[in-house]
C-alpha cells in the first residue's frame, strides 16, 4: 500500500477505529475516554506494516489531538517505519523530536537507525550514531557490530569490518553464523586466505559451524 490514502480518509478511519475501542472499554468516571497510547501505537504500527508510514503519521497527528504523548513505543515504531519506507531524514528527525519530549532512545531505538543507514550505504551518518548513542552510556550490542559490519562489507571496506569484528570479540561479543559466512565470503573474494583459515579455527574455537555444504562452497572458493 505504497499510494496511501488522504490524509483525511486516514484521519477518519483512524476516528472509527479509537471510537470502537470506546465502545469496547467505555469511559471512565470522568466521562474521558479510556482510549490510550497503546491504541494509537497499535493503528500506527498496523499502518507501518502496509508500508504506509504517512498514515502512521496521521494516526500520530490525531494521538496529539487527543492530548496523549507518544511514548518509547510510539517512536520505536515511526522510526522503523521511516527506516524501512520513508525518508532517513524524517527517521532521524524523529529520534531528536524524541529527546526534546523527554523520551530517550534506548540501544534498540540506535540500532534501528543504524541499520537504516547500512542499507543506504551511508556508513560514515551510522558510525555518528554510534558516537552519539556511545555518548549517552549505551553499549554496541550483536545487533549493532552485526549492522557496521554488514555496513562495511557491503561497500567494500573489508579493513574496517574485520577491524569491527575484532572490537566486537574484544567486548566479549561473538558473531553469528550468518556473520561469519558474510565475512569468509568478502576475504575470500579479496584473497585473503590466511584470514579464512584463521576464522574457520575461531569459528571451531567457539562451537559455531557452518552447513557442510556452505563450507564446501566457500573451500572451492579458496581453491579457485
Amino acid at each position: 500500500m505504497n499510494e496511501c490514502m488522504s490524509s483525511n480518509n486516514v484521519n477518519g478511519l483512524c476516528e472509527q477505529s479509537l471510537m470502537q475501542k470506546e465502545t469496547e472499554f467505555g469511559k471512565g468516571s470522568d466521562g474521558r475516554s479510556r482510549v490510550s497510547v497503546v491504541s494509537f501505537n497499535g493503528l500506527m504500527s498496523d499502518f507501518c506494516r502496509m508500508g504506509c508510514v504517512d498514515g502512521a503519521k496521521s494516526v500520530l497527528g490525531v494521538m496529539l489531538k487527543y492530548g496523549l504523548h507518544p511514548d518509547t513505543y510510539s517512536y520505536n515504531i515511526m522510526i522503523n517505519g521511516l527506516c524501512a519506507f520513508g525518508p532517513m531524514e524524517e527517521a532521524v528527525g524523529f529520534a531528536d523530536d524524541m529527546e526534546r519530549n523527554g523520551v530517550e532512545p534506548d540501544t534498540f531505538i540506535y540500532n534501528i537507525l543504524m541499520k537504516g543507514l547500512q542499507r543506504l550505504g551511508l556508513m560514515s551518518e551510522a558510525h555518528r550514531v554510534l558516537r552519539e548513542m556511545m555518548q549517552k552510556g549505551l553499549q554496541p550490542d550483536l545487533v549493532t557490530c552485526t549492522t557496521l559490519i554488514c555496513g562495511h562489507y557491503q561497500v567494500g571496506n573489508i579493513e574496517e569490518a574485520m577491524r569491527l569484528r575484532d572490537e566486537m570479540l574484544s567486548r566479549g561479543l561473538h558473531p553469528t553464523i550468518n556473520l561469519y559466512s558474510v565475512l569468509l565470503s568478502s576475504l575470500c573474494k579479496i584473497g585473503q586466505l590466511n584470514k579464512v583459515i584463521l576464522l574457520f579455527n575461531e569459528m571451531d574455537a567457539v562451537g559455531c559451524f557452518l552447513y557442510h555444504s556452505n563450507k564446501s562452497h566457500l573451500q572451492r572458493k579458496e581453491m579457485d
